[in-house]
């Protein structure tokens, strides 16, 4: 009896061996966490800072990296002890300056908790002097001044953009005009910046298009050269949806200065974001105001933003490989509140409920409600059930509301999650829709959407409200080969224990009756 118990119990761990084994072998799923805490060291000093003439306008800065203990943020340039700019590179071009003018500079370091190092040791230069204005005939005992040559050109074009890179033998600053025929009608672009590399993007072009080019350059003495003429075509791409916002957006005012962050969409062509602000409203275009930050990051720290103005409206605006760009996510900072309670529509607050209008004012609400707008899931459009839209977890959701319900003249559609995060919803290149596209909703059950209708024309603004429920749901298509190899090994497991152990009692049982018998 022994010996059949043994050799059950041998084959249950060779089962166990098999299958529960493997189990553990294959798992590749880890959490790993990191804690930070006080930090109270600043980082070291920038050094060696080195300034140099470029042009009579302009003076180019390097600086030697500086080094934090946990996590170095940037540095902040200053101009004869005034902060003129705030970077986490360690270069900078300071442009128009005064010819023939002494400028001194230093540089500082600071953290992710805002410890700064100590200042740099200065470093001083003089601009260059002013062009000498050039006369009909050169003379030739004026010396020799080199020419402006392009040493290396590149163009690559997506489908409604276009990136031209090129290189110069010597410092220069560019034009560059761009059109469908050769009067360059539909850009125009310059920089002031003498260098030797250059870069510009050229955005808001038609997919599978030809478009011509000239591209002219400024030598220190501001002499003109035609660098290049020619000809690109816009990639002819089917994809044409944008890009999901950001989410989790949130700004805190520090002082003068704003601190951003937010969450990146998790588009797989998602390239970059741009942040755009505003001291009159939220900027509707990804030009309509400063350019406070592009790249793809998360946070930013916008200084002295409210230096000025108490109001900033900034708007993020995400962007995929293609070009396409999201209809942008909004949220307004304030250094001090209105005291009088009145507010007029170019500083109205999103967060506020009423309905603003005035007796002199002219026309009416525009009729619109919350089964105006279409919501769509994985390309399907979702019916409402007692007014309240249901959504999964897995996936972005978009809002439309069809172009020929709203009135035809300027308008700007605000819609809130719950009082949190806000998006503008924007018209899309063939003017069929107002669309915002939102990441997927982590936060399961219901949501409150407020949306707002800011009309330009008639100075009203229409608000109204709806729900969406967000439910789990279990995607099939997501199960990988490994998740189905878990499945199996576990009710083989299941099955193969239920068997050895009936196995087991039945050996028992035998060898029982068979002892009894003897």
């Amino acid at each position: 009896m022994i010996r059949s118990i043994g050799i059950i119990f041998v084959c249950w761990f060779s089962t166990f061996l098999t299958f529960v084994a493997p189990l553990y072998a294959i798992s590749d799923d880890f959490t790993v966490g990191v804690t930070i805490g006080n930090d109270s060291s600043p980082p070291t000093i920038p050094a060696p800072v080195l300034a140099t003439p470029i042009a009579s306008t302009q003076i180019d800065i390097v600086w030697g990296a500086s080094v934090d203990d946990q996590s170095l943020s940037g540095y902040r340039l200053f101009r004869d002890a005034v902060q003129i700019a705030t970077t986490s590179l360690l270069t900078y071009s300071d442009t128009g300056l005064t010819a023939s003018t002494t400028y001194t500079y230093t540089v500082e370091a600071y953290d992710w908790m805002m410890n700064i190092s100590t200042t740099s040791a200065p470093s001083a230069t003089t601009t260059l002097q002013a062009p000498v204005v050039a006369t009909s005939t050169p003379s030739s005992s004026g010396g020799t001044q080199l020419e402006v040559r392009l040493t290396g050109l590149e163009i690559n074009p997506a489908r409604t953009s276009a990136e031209i890179s090129w290189s110069t033998n010597i410092n220069a600053k560019y034009a560059l005009r761009w059109g469908k025929v050769t009067a360059y009608d539909l850009g125009f672009v310059k920089n002031e910046t003498f260098k030797r590399t250059h870069n510009t993007l050229i955005t808001d072009l038609e997919p599978g298009t030809k478009y011509v080019y000239e591209l002219i350059a400024y030598s220190p003495q501001d002499r003109e050269y035609v660098l290049s003429q020619g000809d690109f075509v816009t990639v002819s791409a089917p994809d044409n949806e944008v890009p999901a916002n950001v989410s989790n957006l949130q700004a805190v005012a520090d002082g003068n200065s704003v601190r951003l962050s937010w969450t990146n969409p998790t588009d797989e062509d998602f390239t970059k974001v741009r942040i755009v602000r505003n001291y009159n409203f939220y900027p509707g275009d990804t030009s309509a105001g400063f350019i406070v930050y592009e790249g793809s990051g998360e946070s930013v720290y916008d200084t002295q933003a409210l230096r000025l103005y108490n109001d900033q409206y900034y708007t993020i605006f995400s962007y995929d490989e293609h070009g396409n760009i999201s209809s942008g996510a909004v949220i307004r900072v304030q250094k001090v509140r209105p005291q009088n309670g009145v507010e007029d529509i170019a500083t109205i607050d999103y967060h506020a409920s009423q309905t603003v209008s005035t007796s002199t004012q002219k026309g009416s609400l525009i009729s619109i409600g919350y089964l105006d707008v279409d919501i769509l899931q994985d390309n399907i459009l979702l019916a409402p059930v007692k007014n309240v839209v249901h959504v999964n977890d897995h996936s972005p959701v978009v809002f439309q509301i069809p172009y020929e319900v709203l009135p035809e003249h300027l308008k700007t559609i605000i819609m809130t999650v719950d009082d949190d995060v806000s998006y503008m919803l924007r018209i899309n290149t063939s003017k069929s829709v107002y669309q915002a596209v939102l990441p997927r909703f982590v936060a399961l059950g219901s949501h409150t959407l407020s949306f707002k209708i800011y009309d330009y024309q008639t100075q009203l603004l229409t608000t109204f409200e709806g729900e969406l429920y967000v439910n789990r749901v279990a995607i099939t298509e997501q199960i990988t080969q490994k998740q189905l190899q878990r499945d199996f090994q576990f009710y083989a497991i299941r099955v193969g224990s239920f068997f050895l152990f009936l196995i087991m009692l039945l050996m028992i049982y035998f060898a029982f009756i068979r002892r009894r018998s003897e």
